[in-house]
């Protein structure tokens, strides 16, 4: 078990190097949190009686969410508690694959010369002009009646400001993600309402006071990414003036 725990460090120091913070994910806390409650040998006997398998074929089966659910989370538990090199091999592989994909399209979108959707600089905001279609190929099941903007932020030689002016009577979201892909904070209409607002974007390592009249959104890693939404009511709706007050 020291053995396993040394090599997890090892890969977790790697890791973090990549994105500036050692950040445990949401899934691995869960199964931490669930551990201290139900053992292993509990948790393991008591999806036995219940049917429930963790190999490939029931997890990839169609039909019961919630007991497929459970295979994963017993197969998780499974991985978490072995000594197995091939174990430890997967478990690294499961938390490292999300920094893998984030950081190459961290690099890919921000380089010179990319067809620009919604792409363009590091620490800069950039909108798609039109609505998506068939040539969209870097958004899975992308929405056809927003219009997209992304920023792709590197926070480790400061804070950046984003600037969104009152968007009334319009759906939209600044949706912030880090390198796992897991979404820590919103600003948009559900989430902070339409009257917009100036906002202090700060890295995991700054200690700064936050000016009077900006709103702080701690970024718990210094690569980070916002996916941004407008709804569009009808082809002659024109967002455009909206995307150009945003930065």
């Amino acid at each position: 078990m020291i053995q396993k725990k040394v090599q997890l460090v090892s890969v977790t120091v790697i890791f973090a190097m990549l994105v500036g913070s050692a950040i445990i994910p949401y899934g691995l806390t869960a199964f931490a949190q669930q551990s201290q409650n139900t053992t292993f040998s509990q948790t393991t006997t008591s999806a036995n009686a219940t049917g429930v398998t963790a190999n490939k074929t029931a997890l990839l089966k169609p039909g019961n969410t919630a007991l497929n659910t459970a295979a994963l989370d017993v197969r998780m538990l499974q991985l978490t508690f072995s000594d197995k090199p091939k174990d430890i091999a997967t478990l690294a592989y499961i938390w490292g694959y999300p920094l893998v994909t984030i950081g190459g399209s961290y690099a890919y979108y921000t380089t010179k010369g990319v067809p620009s959707q919604g792409e363009g600089p590091v620490n800069t905001i950039n909108f798609a002009r039109s609505l998506s279609n068939t040539t969209w190929v870097q958004y899975v099941s992308p929405n056809m009646n927003v219009l997209y903007g992304n920023a792709w932020m590197n926070l480790a030689k400061g804070p950046l400001v984003l600037l969104i002016p009152p968007i009334p009577h319009r759906y939209y979201v600044m949706q912030f993600m880090d390198p796992f892909g897991q979404v820590f904070a919103y600003v948009g209409a559900r989430a902070t309402g339409s009257t917009g607002g100036t906002f202090l974007l700060t890295g995991p390592n700054w200690t700064g006071v936050v000016p009077n009249g900006m709103h702080q959104i701690p970024i718990p890693t210094n690569i980070a990414w916002i996916s941004n939404r407008i709804f569009v009511n009808g082809t002659s709706d024109n967002v455009h003036a909206i995307q150009n007050q945003i930065n």
